[in-house]
């Protein structure tokens, strides 16, 4: 098998202290039931091992004779296996961990039961109960290190629940003090930019919370963070007559620890396009790309593609004519051959879309529908959803079906008929509530009514399927994610483009609302290992391209261009100015670490720079300022402090966006959500 970029796993079991070692990570379980360290690029996350608390009998719970063993190994799985007993229950844990560090992770608790000499009266039985009333589930995490979350539960309008007491919290930002409180929530990862630690779960079935608003708490306990979840606050319904009978309750999680893999900026050099997304392409593509840009502007589409250096064009869902369907009619299939060969002779990539739907116009349609659509709580049939031209009518699929097999099969026959180079997966992974019990997503509960349930583990396995068959084939992965950046799914792809579901938010409320801290946790990239872009959708002169540069460009991301004429003629701009700099070869440093180095005049204008050293000795920076208020700003000042470069002194300032030299101490206007890239040189 083919690791890269990660590398073959390794397990070791001496006398019971398991380890586990990934790229980037190790998992250790030192003769205990769960893990008690788990370090990332040498960080240790835990402040103390991960424990099952609770009461039972109207007294704690003490875990005793306690242990663990390596169950199987090879490069690319090991499973752990961990238990303990109290007076009256026994633990249960089963830790299947892959090669990315993605890990299955099931917590099983039951009943302890009569030994064989108590069965035949040979020894006095010491169990009096099985009253279990409480059971949490708790990870003590260093707070250096854990200052940002981001959770995920469907949610585009960001209610997902977060809150500090009475407080309400977007679904993402930064750790207040005091702790959050959240209720069940399909995902949660705790970090900062650097690194951090996911926790996914798919059901609540068994959850029995006191208080369903606050089933899941990150404690703040001083000099650590106790991440808790409320499995159980009351006798399990399961266990009407709690005797040694009643059945095993289990819970399932998926575990990872991030960056899941190497961060490198190789992903800076793609110039990527993404037509007919939000701004809509009239007409075929074929014509389109032959045709002319605008009526005032002759030149040509794929002309005005070379032109502006694109290596990557990603077609949207109309390059087939059924939708997210690898059954291309004939006369379509020609067009797209064409479309291929047209830019691979002009060295631009061709990725096309594939989606979350199953639709009406494809042969299988009637024979498939009830059993692999996405349901969602109270509907009973699937309803009539996306309509597109030609005329059809599109179902939102769930990928826990065997759907999942036929789609990647399909996938990459369309890679090799076509010589694609890559796939676009919009919301194709993500683990959205489904309440189809025919496919086994959802469940009933005691008072007969369904709930939803979130399929974490069949996306991760269509994800490991697409990425391993696309990678064969020298592709890129390239999923549009919805907000769910989930490194436990995520993991082996190439590279995310976010941001829809923020876009009316913003244009509704500007960045008033939209904290730094949010941006940080889920579009950074490098503290999750997966490089991320920014979606930008334009709503006239309310929220703008230029206007996002001003959030992405100080974090080291970038905004993708949607449409060949604007906003491709800013993004153009930008990449010969990072070209030219050669970002990829260079070292990012972000506002939020370089106060010792770099300062302005304003805290409210951030300033982050890359970093290159120089053969003749100088170091050469391009900084990277913005304004993401509302605030303009007449004269901010830029000081730079050389001797911590190790240099004696500024030698020069070039304004890149103005082509202009600029004065020395470096001053400039700073618009409201204004932006700008300053080439500086040190000796």
């Amino acid at each position: 098998m083919n690791f890269a970029p990660f590398a073959p796993l390794k397990a070791t079991d001496i006398d019971g202290n398991v380890k586990i070692s990934v790229w980037g990570r190790d998992y250790v379980q030192n003769r205990h039931y769960f893990p008690d360290s788990m370090t990332t690029q040498g960080r240790e996350l835990l402040y103390a091992p991960m424990r099952l608390t609770g009461i039972a009998n109207e007294e704690p719970i003490i875990w005793e004779d306690e242990g663990c063993y390596l169950l199987s190994e090879s490069e690319e799985k090991a499973i752990v296996n961990g238990y303990a007993q109290s007076q009256c229950l026994i633990v249960n844990s089963c830790i299947q961990y892959d090669y990315d560090g993605g890990a299955r992770w099931d917590i099983r608790v039951m009943p302890r039961g009569k030994t064989v000499a108590q069965e035949f009266g040979l020894a006095p039985i010491t169990i009096k109960g099985w009253e279990l009333t409480e059971l949490n589930l708790e990870i003590p995490l260093k707070k250096e290190g854990m200052t940002l979350y981001n959770t995920w539960r469907a949610a585009w309008d960001g209610d997902n629940g977060v809150h500090q007491g009475d407080n309400p919290l977007p679904e993402n930002g930064g750790i207040p003090k005091g702790g959050i409180q959240m209720p069940f929530m399909p995902s949660v990862w705790l970090g900062d930019e650097k690194a951090g630690f996911s926790l996914c779960t798919e059901s609540d079935e068994l959850w029995q919370p006191k208080d369903k608003e606050s089933a899941i708490e990150i404690k703040d306990c001083g000099d650590h963070w106790l991440l808790t979840y409320h499995l159980l606050s009351s006798l399990p319904k399961r266990w009407k007559h709690p005797d040694m009978n009643s059945t095993a309750l289990s819970w399932s999680f998926g575990l990872m620890t991030t960056p899941v893999k190497p961060f490198n900026n190789d992903y800076l050099k793609m110039r990527a396009v993404h037509i007919d997304c939000f701004i809509k392409v009239q007409g075929d593509y074929w014509p389109f790309l032959n045709g002319s840009v605008s009526d005032e502007n002759p030149e040509t589409v794929i002309d005005r593609l070379c032109e502006a250096g694109v290596n990557v064009l990603i077609l949207h869902e109309k390059w087939n004519t059924i939708q997210n369907n690898w059954n291309v009619p004939v006369n379509r299939a020609k067009e797209i051959h064409k479309i291929v060969e047209l830019c691979h002779s002009r060295g631009i990539k061709v990725i096309p879309y594939f989606g979350y739907e199953i639709t009406s116009a494809m042969p299988e349609y009637s024979v498939v529908r009830d059993e692999v659509t996405n349901l969602m709580d109270g509907q009973d049939y699937p309803p009539t959803a996306w309509y597109r031209v030609p005329y059809q009518r599109a179902n939102r699929v769930c990928y826990n079906t065997e759907w999942a097999d036929k789609l990647v099969e399909g996938m990459m026959n369309c890679l090799d008929t076509f010589h694609f180079d890559g796939v676009y997966l919009d919301g194709t992974t993500n683990p959205n509530p489904c309440c189809n019990l025919k496919h086994g997503c959802g469940y009933v509960d005691e008072e007969g009514k369904a709930h939803s349930t979130f399929p974490m583990f069949s996306r991760r396995a269509i994800m490991q399927k697409i990425c391993g068959g696309v990678h064969d084939r020298g592709g890129i992965v390239n999923p549009h994610p919805g907000g769910a950046t989930i490194p436990f799914i995520y993991s082996g792809t190439d590279l995310l483009w976010d941001g829809e579901h923020l876009q009316t938010r913003i244009r509704d409320e500007g960045l008033s609302n939209f904290s730094l801290e949010y941006y940080r946790s889920e579009y950074l990239g490098v503290n999750l290992g997966i490089p991320a872009q920014f979606i930008v959708y334009e709503f006239g002169d309310t929220w703008t391209f230029d206007m996002a540069l001003s959030l992405c460009m100080i974090h080291g991301t970038y905004p993708r261009p949607n449409a060949v004429w604007h906003p491709l003629d800013v993004m153009e701009k930008v990449w010969n100015i990072t070209g030219t700099f050669g970002i990829w070869d260079a070292t990012f440093c972000g506002y939020w670490e370089n106060a010792q180095v770099m300062t302005t005049s304003d805290d409210n204008c951030k300033v982050s720079f890359y970093e290159r050293k120089m053969l003749n000795g100088e170091t050469r920076l391009l900084v990277l300022l913005g304004n993401p208020t509302t605030r303009d700003i007449d004269a901010l000042t830029v000081t730079i402090h050389p001797e911590a470069f190790g240099k004696k002194t500024v030698v020069s300032a070039y304004n890149a966006m103005n082509n202009c030299d600029m004065a020395l101490p470096i001053s400039l206007p700073m618009p409201a959500f204004g932006s700008g890239m300053i080439e500086v040189i040190l000796k």
